[in-house]
């Protein structure tokens, strides 16, 4: 399924308008392609592009990389050459330093060990853009979807990195109090399911312990909430179609900016973020969002 297919990802309701930047087709709509490369736990690049294609008068949603700043049709991000596995904690604590009105554009997190951060390790990529509803009335729906374009296993024989990536979604609607934090992983591969049910294999966020249920049966349980809701990330979905392994419907109250952040960093209290480091390998993903 695809933002770009209302029939797929909404039932009976057509997106008003799509966009994407290899469009043939006058649409409207945002993209924002996420090329996020590791090897060797570094080396590679990634970046960001962000595009607006053909804006329609009758959708009331634009974006712009600072909340003052003026609407634009592309923007671009600052790539990240080196990543080092970080924890959910040390992630959130680095994203809430900043205001909202801070995070605009790149604040990829430099790694907290000083001499790592001498090579040009970084320990997350962070990029923000600010969503306007310019309705003064209605309120703006719209979709997500990151996908995964490309992905090479290490060389070696180590875990895969894509097995213990995060990616994080952060959304707030400015002057509110709301902010909502949600994350984003492959399902467990502990085969112990959690307090919640032995069939559930979601992923812990980060820090966990086996523990048992009422019936004695060994299960897992996060330790570490922080800012998510449970502890828990929601996992990655399969959809071999379109590659898309997250997607998610949200709203912006009219008159309302929502600063929509993405995080993407290898979460090192996942069970599969061991043994001995990864060689040549690649994780590309993009970010695409349609209005509905």
């Amino acid at each position: 399924m695809s933002v770009y297919d209302g029939k797929k990802i909404v039932s009976a309701r057509r997106m008003k308008r799509a966009g994407l930047i290899i469009a043939l087709i006058a649409v409207a709509g945002i993209t924002v392609a996420i090329l996020f490369a590791i090897f060797q736990r570094g080396g590679g690049s990634s970046g960001f592009t962000v595009k607006i294609d053909n804006p329609s008068k009758d959708v009331h949603f634009q974006m712009q990389e600072t909340v003052n700043g003026n609407a634009s049709n592309i923007l671009s991000g600052e790539p990240i050459s080196k990543i080092y596995p970080a924890s959910a904690r040390n992630i959130e604590a680095y994203v809430s330093s900043f205001s909202d009105e801070e995070l605009g554009g790149s604040k990829n997190m430099i790694d907290t060990n000083e001499s790592r951060a001498e090579q040009g390790f970084y320990n997350a990529l962070v990029y923000t853009v600010y969503l306007s509803n310019t309705s003064m009335d209605k309120e703006q729906e719209f979709a997500y979807e990151v996908k995964l374009d490309k992905y090479n296993r290490p060389s070696n024989d180590a875990y895969g990195t894509f097995d213990y990536l995060r990616v994080a979604i952060q959304t707030s609607i400015l002057e509110s109090n709301e902010m909502n934090t949600s994350y984003f992983a492959l399902a467990s591969s502990t085969g112990y399911g959690t307090l919640e049910g032995l069939e559930d294999n979601r992923e812990c966020v980060s820090e966990y312990e086996n523990t048992v249920n009422d019936d004695n049966l060994t299960v897992r349980k996060p330790t570490y909430i922080g800012l998510s809701k449970d502890g828990y990330c929601e996992s990655f979905i399969s959809d071999k179609e379109n590659e898309a392994i997250v997607r998610q419907e949200l709203k912006i109250p009219a008159n309302k900016t929502m600063r929509f952040t993405f995080i993407s960093y290898l979460e090192g209290a996942d069970y599969d973020c061991r043994g001995i480091p990864p060689e040549n390998s690649m994780v590309l993903m993009s970010l695409h969002f349609g209005v509905l």
